[in-house]
């Protein structure tokens, strides 16, 4: 199942290691929170959506009409 935050990867461009060393954690780590194994806590979620100039409820949020693509 593909999830909003690996969407969000493929419409940037920008990569999991890249990502996954600018907030501090390994990629092994980052690559679960992208395929949605694992939630971030809450301060990574929000470094994560800083790092992506983008909030964490367009992230983790409810799926709308707005945010499906």
């Amino acid at each position: 199942m593909e999830t909003k935050l690996s969407k969000w990867h493929k419409k940037t461009g920008v990569s999991q290691i890249h990502i996954a060393k600018k907030i501090g954690i390994t990629s092994t780590a980052y690559s679960k929170i992208v395929k949605g194994e694992t939630t971030p806590y809450v301060q990574n979620a929000i470094k994560i959506a800083r790092a992506l100039n983008t909030t964490v409820e367009d992230l983790w949020g409810e799926l709308t009409e707005e945010n499906k693509n």
